[in-house]
This record gives structure tokens, C-alpha cells and sequence, in this order.
């Protein structure tokens, strides 16, 4: 079988070859080359060995995978953090001629039972990196310290690093004038969802409704379990940063959720964009199930790069989530289109098929009952997209997305609250092996892994489950593939 081509292989997110993948780690731009660092096993299918795998890419979807780029130590597991670019060699460890990309990691010591903050340097693009001699540069003698995400405050001249004490459900913020000497400014949590482990931070500003004069900062934290489906998930505050403390602006005794499904965790954004737009990937994978997947060369997959705002709702600034434009650049063949489709029941496309689609349709559903899409069918097999007028509920089920799938978690539906609505719009980002659904333009997002029993189940279905809906346009895009 061709690489990159076995029948669960994502065609358009990023896979290592072989192995197990799991955080995104260091998201950096960098002289015109975007850079995925993440948690990797070099040596097999399962969790260990923890070192950082890395790639790069033009548009941050077709992606060239390079060797490994920190390698595990004696007794030091190189575990989740970030990278930055210290154009004024503020560490000391370029030149003012080549200054050096810093990759921010936690040492992780299983003989110490201790995490601590070390960092490394590349002075080749990050190509090949140093680990810094008097490593590490912040170790507070806990067992439970990870996950660092270091930014530069040009407001204040210094670098700011968020890092949880994951059992304790807190985010610490430090700051460094030189990223080796750090200074704990203040603590933020526990709050909302604490249902597990507090993992991998990000401190952010977003525009409010498309007005890059109008900000806001969110923290964003990842938590296992206990996300909004019991397994892993991503909680997100908005509110304020002073410089050393981070305060929410609003009431956060309910979580807010980064997404609805059970497959999007530890996300994080990069650094050092060439433009304004803040763009998250996370890990498209649960610690539910994350080791009792079919059994391939590969373990782990990333989410679709997604842009990230914020928008006023009802409920206050709410995080706004889309796939990335440069998406459409993997459109291929002729674009599918209907409007006004009448739907009582089952209605088959004619035409169009596949198991890479990027689908925006909206329904105007009745006062009652489902009404959706049904993608990755085959003669019994399908994963169902849609509204629930009843509840007032988008959802995703892929309790019936195979026939032969085990692992018990893997089934059911995934749903997000959003009212009654008179007309509904989803984004539908459908691959091999997941389906993405953006909902509510981004403000409501769910992510699931699938894996149909059949390579041949790529037929596509309307439905209405109740009395007649009517689906006012629908567009449909096959997707090629970032391998070919």
C-alpha cells in the first residue's frame, strides 16, 4: 500500500508516518516556514519515549515531516511546551546576526519524580537543537509542573510563560527578561471544570468581532478528564492581563467549552505569526481511548488548523473557532451545489461522494425532530450531522459510524446547546478517520475521530427524521490530498 494512503489515513491533517504523536508542541513561524513540534514516541505505536517529533509547512496544512527534533535523556522525557523567536538574543544564545529560535520544554524525571522548565536553542532554523547547559531554568521541586507556553510582552519588554501546576489546577504566570532567569508574578485557578489534571496553557488577545482595535485576552486550558465528555477537553476564560495576573472578566462558575466533541485537546497557538490571526491545532485524539485505536503504523492525528476570534453573544465574548482559509486551496474537482432541497425522511445525493469533504450547508428545520447530513455511509454504516429541534441541539453521532468498533467510548453522540434556531449553518470538515463541525460561524464546534469499518462507506445522505425540512443551499468540496 502507498504511504499515506492506508484506509484511515488522513488526507489532509497531519499524521506522523509512524509512531505515536500526541500534543502539538511549539508552534512557531519562522522565515517563511511554519513549525509543528509534538509529543512523540520515535520508537513505537504507544505512549513513551517522550521526545519531540517535528515538521514544517508553507501554509500550515501540507507538511513535511523532519527527524526528530529533541530526542529523550537519561532519565529526562522531553514532555509538552513552546517555542520562540528571540530576535534580540535576549538569552544569549545567538547573535545579534543569527539570533536564536528557543524551544521552552518540561524535563520530566521519572527517578526525581520532578518536572521542571529547561529550554534549547537552534541556530539552524530549527533543524538541530542545543539543550541549554544550566538546564533547568525554572524547577519549583514539583512532581506535577508542566506544559510551558512562553510569549513576548511588547507592551512590557519581557517574556511571559504560563505553566500549570497541574494538580493543583492552577495556571502560574512567570516573567524573564532573558528566558533563563524567571520570576513568579502570580497564580490563576482553580476555577470552572476540575475534573482532572490542568495541561498545557495559553495566554492570548483576540480581536472582538473582527476589529483588530477591539481586544480581549483568553486563557486557555486543556483538562484530563473531565472535559465537557468526560474524557479530555479544553476549557477557555476570557478576561484581563495586567503583565502579571490574569483576571476573568466574566462569570465562569459553568466551563466554556474550546470544543463540544470528544476528540480536540491540548491545543495551542502559534507564535511569531507573519499576519494578525491567532491559529490553534490541537490533538485529535482522547486519553479515553487514545491506545485501544485500530491498530495502524501510526497513533494520533492533528485537528484542522483553525483561526481563532472572539465574538459577542448572548452570553457574554465567546471564543470563535474556523478552519483556516488556506483550506480551500485543497478543494478539488467541481463544486457541488443545491438550495432548496425538500427532505422528508432519507434524501441520496446523486453525484457526489467521497471521504474528504469541507461541506457548509443550512437547514431551516421544523419546530420538532433531527434533520441533518449523513456522511461515511456505507449499506449499514453512517456518521450523522445535524440539529435537534427538540433539544436545541447540534450534534454528531458516530454511535453508528462502524459496525465492529469495541471500544465503547468510541459510540454515541456529541451535541453543543444553541437554541432554537430559525435557520442553522454547519461547516463540515469530513476525512478518513474524523469529522469536524462548525456551527453558530465557529462559535459552537464539535470534533470526533471515526472509523468506518469499510474504505468504501463515502456516500452522503440528507435526512429528516420528522415532518419535512427544507435544507436552502447546500455546498459540497472533495478535499485532495497533502501527501500527493
Amino acid at each position: 500500500m502507498a504511504k499515506y494512503d492506508e484506509q484511515y489515513r488522513p488526507q489532509f491533517h497531519f499524521t506522523p508516518m509512524k509512531n505515536w504523536m500526541n500534543d502539538p508542541n511549539g508552534l512557531i513561524y519562522l522565515d517563511g516556514e511554519y513549525h509543528l513540534f509534538y509529543q512523540y514516541n520515535p520508537f513505537g505505536i504507544k505512549w513513551g519515549h517522550m521526545s519531540w517529533g517535528h515538521a514544517v509547512s508553507k501554509d500550515m496544512l501540507r507538511w513535511k515531516e523532519l527527524p526528530v527534533a529533541i530526542p529523550e535523556g537519561d532519565d529526562e522525557a522531553i514532555f509538552s511546551g513552546s517555542a520562540v523567536y528571540d530576535k534580540n538574543n535576549t538569552s544569549g544564545l545567538g547573535s545579534k546576526e543569527n539570533p536564536p529560535l528557543i524551544a521552552i520544554y518540561t524535563a520530566h524525571s521519572d527517578k526525581k519524580k520532578i518536572q521542571a522548565q529547561s529550554i534549547a536553542y537552534s541556530l539552524d532554523k530549527g533543524r538541530t537543537f542545543t539543550k541549554y547547559s544550566k538546564n533547568p531554568v525554572l524547577d519549583l521541586k514539583l512532581q506535577h509542573f508542566r506544559d510551558p507556553k512562553v510569549f513576548w510582552d511588547s507592551v512590557r519588554g519581557n517574556w511571559v510563560m504560563v505553566v500549570v501546576k497541574a494538580n493543583e489546577k492552577k495556571v502560574a504566570i512567570f516573567t524573564s527578561a532573558n528566558l533563563i532567569n524567571w520570576e513568579h508574578q502570580s497564580d490563576f485557578g482553580p476555577l470552572a471544570a476540575q475534573g482532572g489534571d490542568w495541561e498545557c496553557p495559553d495566554l492570548i488577545q483576540l480581536p472582538i468581532d473582527g476589529d483588530t482595535t477591539k481586544k480581549s485576552w483568553v486563557m486557555i486550558v486543556s483538562l484530563n478528564p473531565g472535559g465537557v465528555e468526560g474524557g479530555s477537553g479544553t476549557q477557555y476564560f476570557v478576561g484581563n492581563f495586567d503583565g502579571k495576573s490574569f483576571k476573568p472578566s466574566q462569570d465562569y462558575q459553568k466551563p466554556q467549552w474550546i470544543d463540544h466533541g470528544k476528540d480536540n485537546y491540548a491545543g495551542v497557538t502559534f507564535s511569531n505569526m507573519p499576519d494578525s490571526r491567532n491559529v490553534l491545532i490541537g490533538w485529535m485524539n482522547s486519553w479515553q481511548y487514545a491506545s485501544n485505536l485500530p491498530k495502524l503504523p501510526w497513533t494520533g492525528a492533528m485537528t484542522i488548523p483553525r483561526e481563532l476570534t472572539l465574538a459577542n453573544s448572548k452570553n457574554g465574548l465567546s471564543l470563535v473557532s474556523n478552519p483556516i482559509k488556506e483550506l480551500t486551496s485543497l478543494h478539488s474537482g467541481k463544486t457541488y451545489k443545491e438550495s432548496n432541497i425538500k427532505v422528508k425522511g432519507s434524501y441520496n445525493l446523486k453525484g457526489i461522494s467521497g471521504r474528504e469533504l469541507d461541506i457548509t450547508m443550512t437547514i431551516v428545520p421544523n419546530k420538532t425532530g433531527k434533520s441533518g447530513i449523513n456522511v461515511l455511509s456505507g449499506n449499514k454504516e453512517f456518521t450523522q450531522i445535524g440539529y435537534d429541534a427538540n433539544s436545541g441541539e447540534i450534534f454528531l453521532n458516530r454511535g453508528t459510524s462502524s459496525l465492529s468498533m469495541a471500544t465503547v467510548e468510541l459510540l454515541g453522540t456529541q451535541k453543543a446547546y444553541v437554541g432554537k434556531q430559525k435557520e442553522v449553518t454547519l461547516r463540515i470538515v469530513v476525512d478518513r478517520s474524523s469529522v469536524e463541525v462548525f456551527g453558530l460561524m465557529g462559535e459552537v464546534v464539535i470534533t470526533d475521530v471515526v472509523f468506518p469499518d469499510n474504505k468504501k462507506s463515502e456516500g452522503i445522505s440528507l435526512f429528516s427524521e420528522d415532518k419535512e425540512v427544507t435544507i436552502k443551499s447546500l455546498t459540497i468540496n472533495k478535499l485532495g490530498s497533502i501527501w500527493r
